[in-house]
């Protein structure tokens, strides 16, 4: 399949969301596993993936919040990175023996989503 035929990530999604879209659309072309109907199933992976980056974030930001509930909040971004993973792997972009394994980097951001939601070249 042509570049050019390639189908653009929907427009409501957010900016790192199309960034991990078109990264994982390029590295699948790359790898000659590509398929159109692909498209559909990426963009909630790729939302997943950016809305795990931005709870990450803001839930580390919290101030003065109950150890109990902080505990609750980590395990549902648990939850959600698990679930990206495995996603993830399902498009080829992790081995699917690495899920519950991920290079974490020093903010405690999952360095492989992290890697796919980074901004796209000008």
């Amino acid at each position: 399949m042509r570049t050019s035929a390639l189908p653009e990530p929907p427009e409501f999604l957010t900016e790192e969301a199309r960034a991990c879209f078109v990264h994982v659309r390029v590295r699948l072309l790359a790898m000659g596993e590509w398929r159109p109907e692909y498209a559909l199933g990426l963009a909630p992976c790729a939302m997943g993936a950016a809305a795990y980056l931005r709870d990450v974030r803001a839930i580390r930001g919290m101030r003065d919040v109950e150890p109990a509930l902080l505990q609750e909040l980590e395990g549902g971004l648990e939850s959600t990175r698990r679930l990206v993973r495995e996603l993830l792997a399902d498009f080829l972009m992790i081995p699917r023996g690495r899920v519950l394994l991920a290079p974490m980097n020093a903010e405690g951001l999952d360095e492989d989503i992290l890697r796919l939601c980074a901004p796209l070249d000008p």
